[in-house]
């Protein structure tokens, strides 16, 4: 099986061969946890970006944030332990590359998992 290849300025491009297969499994939270990022892209807007765990590609998740308590910074997943203090989302693959198998209306690889967004107070 290939692996997911860094592109130019550490990008992820996804692995095309890679067929469809609707798919969760514990590493792939294990893995967007050590590499995907979450920013503050307005005030109700996050954006949790990074590879899928899966395939490889750079994926945009917008998230709506509607707590209030507490603020989220530009923080990799794993820069530190998760706070106690965080909200769960479920994310699936994005990927715009045609996955074989993928069904008409469908998006991504067919990968999906729970992201934990931590809670960052403002300083």
């Amino acid at each position: 099986m290939s692996s997911p290849t860094s592109g130019g300025h550490g990008r992820h491009q996804a692995d095309p061969a890679l067929p469809y297969q609707e798919t969760s499994e514990q590493h792939y939270t294990t893995a967007a946890f050590a590499t995907f990022t979450v920013e503050t892209a307005d005030l109700h807007l996050l954006i949790l970006r990074g590879p899928c765990p899966r395939c490889g590609a750079e994926i945009e998740i917008p998230v709506i944030d509607t707590m209030l308590s507490g603020s989220r910074a530009a923080l990799p997943f794993g820069a530190a332990p998760v706070p106690a203090e965080s909200r769960t989302e479920p994310v699936l693959c994005t990927s715009a590359a045609d996955h074989p198998g993928r069904p008409e209306g469908a998006v991504g690889c067919g990968a999906y998992w729970m992201a934990a967004i931590p809670l960052v107070d403002p300083d």
